[in-house]
């Protein structure tokens, strides 16, 4: 972004982001910027976090204690993250709503599969939202304030993320975003956030905590929908 583009997702002056840069020791938001892409590359793209994750487990024999561990750690903070009031109107919102469309781009595609396997199991109406381009409006164009939208995204959004959250937004269509960052250009349009960190950024991230969120998720909703959920066929 620009200084002035910044500002505006920011919803502030661009004085004040001139003011932040200067706070952190830099001459002006330029240099910042630029240190900042130099980072994006150097270590935040897909590439890089694969790399610095396979140079911490070099030598080791087995992994698998050390990232269990790890995963049982970014669950535990999980526990205190998700907020219990978005999470109970998400699962009102499943259960009553006509049709729950599922939104997951890239490795999120699986979590939004799962979503919609489970809850179409419960015989709720589900439809998975394909993830490029125009298909994703020919699906949102069906919406009505009685659907409900889920999206998984995660670290920063996409241009299609936030077209799609702007469509939700302006035809006042319920939604839930369960992500792993509060940053005002991803949640500020969302209806409800669930938001749990998979582990530091710049790191090669698993998709437990997700999973864990999701599966909750459906356990309530069985349990809400009680008798309709469990006379659902089974394979």
């Amino acid at each position: 972004y620009s200084i002035s583009e910044l500002a505006a997702v920011l919803e502030t002056s661009e004085a004040a982001v001139v003011r932040f840069a200067q706070s952190l020791g830099y001459s002006g938001y330029p240099q910042l910027r630029k240190l900042l892409i130099q980072y994006y590359k150097e270590h935040l793209s897909a590439a890089a976090r694969i790399k610095s994750y396979l140079g911490e487990i070099k030598g080791q024999d087995f992994i698998y204690p050390g990232m269990v561990r790890k995963e049982i750690e970014y669950l535990s903070e999980s526990v205190s993250s998700i907020d219990k009031n978005s999470f109970n109107s998400a699962v009102r919102y499943l259960c009553r709503a006509e049709t729950v469309y599922v939104f997951g781009s890239g490795s999120n595609e699986s979590l939004a599969n799962y979503l919609c396997f489970r809850l179409n199991r419960f015989r709720k109406k589900t439809v998975l939202i394909p993830d490029t381009g125009k298909t994703i409006f020919e699906n949102l164009i069906l919406l009505t304030p009685r659907d409900f939208v889920v999206v998984y995204a995660f670290y920063k959004p996409t241009p299609d993320i936030l077209s799609l959250f702007d469509y939700v937004h302006k035809k006042q269509i319920p939604n839930l975003l369960i992500t792993d960052t509060r940053m005002p250009l991803m949640v500020r349009k969302a209806g409800l956030v669930l938001c749990a960190k998979r582990g530091p950024f710049g790191m090669f991230l698993s998709s437990l905590v997700p999973m864990a969120v999701t599966n909750a998720l459906i356990t309530r909703v069985a349990e809400k929908l009680g008798a309709k959920a469990m006379a659902a066929p089974r394979e």
